[in-house]
């Protein structure tokens, strides 16, 4: 009997994409992710930290380099909706919003401060 958990729903669709997601399919998990309410995400907190884990691994590997400031808040309001979450769950927020939380410019900035040391 297949799963009518949302949290589970979407981590068994990602069991069957690659590793890296393109970005539109990136912004589109989050939105599903997003439309799970908060309490429902805290209650299934393996599922939607393994969910979570495998989209901060394809954000950071690709989508970091699509964010612009025009799409930036997608990103920001994610971090917030992923700190509810953990709150929720009484765990640690830092691990699930690591990349998710930075705006276009902190990423470049990031990226110039590397350059420098090179």
């Amino acid at each position: 009997m297949p799963t009518t958990n949302p949290v589970q729903v979407i981590a068994e669709h990602l069991q069957s994409r690659p590793t890296i997601l393109d970005f539109a399919e990136e912004l589109q998990t989050i939105a599903d992710l997003q439309a799970v309410a908060p309490e429902q995400a805290a209650a299934d907190w393996d599922a939607f930290s393994a969910v979570v884990s495998r989209l901060r691994e394809s954000h950071q590997i690709n989508g970091i380099f699509c964010l612009t400031p025009q799409n930036q808040s997608v990103f920001l309001e994610f971090a917030g909706y992923l700190k509810t979450v953990a709150d929720i769950a009484g765990q640690d927020a830092a691990p699930l919003c690591d990349g998710f939380g930075l705006s276009a410019a902190e990423i470049d900035a990031a990226f110039a401060a590397k350059r420098e040391r090179r």
